[in-house]
C-alpha cells in the first residue's frame, strides 16, 4: 500500500510539472498579445499547479514518516 502511495504521489508531482510548463506557455502567449485577461487566466492556472504540487509533496512527507 505504501508503494502505491508513493507512485500516487510521485505522478501528482510530474503532472504538476507538466502543468507548470503550460501556465509558462500561457504566460508568453499573454505578454506577446498584451492580453491581461489571457494574463489572469494564466496565473490563476498557476496557482493551481502550485496547490497541487503542494498537496503531492505533503502526501509524500506523510507516506515517509510512517
Amino acid at each position: 500500500m505504501d508503494g502505491m502511495r508513493k507512485l500516487r504521489g510521485a505522478l501528482m508531482v510530474a503532472g504538476s510539472a507538466a502543468g507548470a510548463v503550460g501556465v509558462v506557455r500561457q504566460l508568453r502567449a499573454a505578454r506577446e498579445k498584451s492580453d491581461r485577461l489571457m494574463l489572469v487566466n494564466a496565473l490563476g492556472n498557476a496557482i493551481v499547479v502550485i496547490t497541487g504540487a503542494a498537496l503531492a509533496l505533503r502526501g509524500l512527507r506523510k507516506g515517509r514518516s510512517k
